[in-house]
């Protein structure tokens, strides 16, 4: 190393500094390959970024060019983040050159993601959890590995719940893409649609989302719940198996519908029906799910049909907050009455409140008790977060069920962002990629150091700011 001082009439003074580069270290044995990366790119002005995007396609073009991946490093942790943003979402170099040039040409493409945020004010985020309906067969495989803070999650929950009795495990049942999985079975769905929410919820925070509220919609309380740190992992994995087990149970017989009516006219409906059918969730001004004895569901579709109304049987076996819960009821409050339970500490819009703090901040076992029995009031979560000035919302679930049912309680805002977190029958990591970018355009406070951690990335020389 060498230092130069020069002292001059008025007192400059200037160091050269000269040290040998860093070696390079190989990939370690954990080090993940990703199909698909994410490019960010800023700038102050929209000029200046069709600039910058114009000398990083030709950067990605030129002989020699580094690996996607180690440019994207590159991009996320050697650059500010300014307000006007792109995103490029892109499995190699030259598509990503391609969605350059015409994110520098101003024309729309199919992995470029644009917005501007206020690096002063990061967009603040909800997680909404999807209940039971969202599963496929071979759900979070992709998940589970491409992302070693996802799948120690996943891991973790396989050893808690253990083989059954046909010695099928949470892992295999999860990673079996087949029609005959039985991730359709009650007692499966439950605790594996939680484990990947929560092996979500680990990525999410590893990548710098930490959630500003949540809300889960009927099982998927269970995660929101332990999400905002009501009860440990292992608690809120032992409850929601013990849920669907009792679930699965109370036998087949049961059936659930959306009905897209408004409330007055449904309830009139199923008011013939002696109590038999429920209005299982209140999920818009004129979306609800209807509940019940199968049969009794169908007659009332059927009626409310006539009348002009659109039902849709729902893909869930059993009904869920209708009467043939309640002999499973006594049981449910005494599985959560072993369970600790302690206040949220991120807010909770809860189900049986419409997003209403519980007395005590806690929910206690006879909440979960008639979480099983009542309707979810998830309009009026949404509306509370609403008003409370939240406006971007995250689904963590196999597949996005709950971001559109957001924006139509909410009237269609143009400012309502919703981002899926997987989509069922897509590439899981493109699906995560694109959310990772619809954020950071949005203004999310994205750590990517933390995105890129598991690849061992090197950063390359790239273009400087114009």
């Amino acid at each position: 190393r060498a230092g130069v001082s020069s002292f001059g009439f008025s007192g400059p003074n200037a160091h050269v500094i000269v040290d040998e580069a860093p070696s390079v270290t190989a990939a370690d044995a954990h080090t993940v390959v990703r199909p698909v990366q994410c490019l960010p790119l800023s700038a102050r002005t929209p000029e200046a970024l069709a600039t910058l995007a114009t000398t990083w396609s030709g950067a990605l073009r030129a002989p020699g060019a580094p690996s996607l991946a180690d440019a994207a490093h590159t991009a996320g942790v050697g650059r500010s983040h300014l307000a006007e943003r792109a995103a490029v979402v892109a499995a190699d170099i030259h598509e990503a050159a391609s969605a350059l040039e015409a994110l520098a040409a101003g024309t729309e493409h199919p992995f470029v993601k644009r917005g501007r945020a206020n690096p002063g004010s990061p967009t603040e985020v909800v997680f909404l959890f999807t209940g039971q309906g969202a599963q496929s067969p071979g759900m979070g495989a992709a998940l589970y590995d491409a992302a070693p803070v996802a799948r120690d999650v996943i891991d973790r929950c396989d050893a808690l719940l253990g083989p059954d009795a046909a010695g099928r495990t949470l892992l295999s049942v999860l990673r079996d893409p087949s029609e005959q999985s039985p991730i359709h079975e009650t007692r499966w769905t439950q605790p594996a649609t939680f484990a990947v929410q929560m092996a979500l919820v680990a990525l999410w925070r590893s990548w710098g989302i930490t959630p500003a509220a949540v809300l889960g919609h009927s099982a998927g309380e269970y995660a929101a719940a332990c999400a905002a740190g009501v009860f440990s992992l292992e608690d809120g994995l032992a409850l929601i198996a013990e849920r669907g087990r009792l679930m699965q149970a109370l036998g087949p017989g049961g059936a659930m519908a959306a009905v897209n009516a408004p409330a007055a006219l449904v309830q009139e409906c199923i008011a013939a029906f002696g109590g038999r059918v429920s209005v299982a969730a209140y999920n818009a001004d004129d979306a609800l799910v209807s509940a019940g004895e199968a049969a009794l569901v169908d007659a009332a579709c059927a009626l409310l049909a006539a009348q002009g109304v659109e039902c849709r049987r729902l893909f869930v076996p059993l009904a869920s907050h209708s009467p043939l819960m309640d002999p499973g009821l006594d049981a449910m409050e005494a599985a959560a009455a072993r369970v600790a339970m302690r206040a949220p500490v991120v807010p909770v819009a809860w189900n049986l409140t419409g997003g209403v703090p519980l007395a005590g901040g806690a929910p206690d076992a006879a909440y979960w008790r008639r979480h099983l029995r009542e309707p979810v009031r998830f309009a009026d979560g949404v509306r509370a977060l609403w008003r409370d000035g939240f406006r971007a919302y995250v689904e963590i679930g196999p597949h996005p069920v709950l971001v559109a049912l957001a924006q139509r309680a909410l009237g269609e805002p143009d400012d309502f962002a919703g981002v899926p977190s997987l989509r069922r029958g897509k590439d899981e990591w493109r699906e995560l990629t694109s959310a990772v970018a619809e954020l950071y355009v949005r203004g999310a406070p994205i750590d990517w150091a933390g995105v890129t951690a598991d690849q061992s990335a090197s950063r390359p020389a790239m273009p400087t700011y114009p």
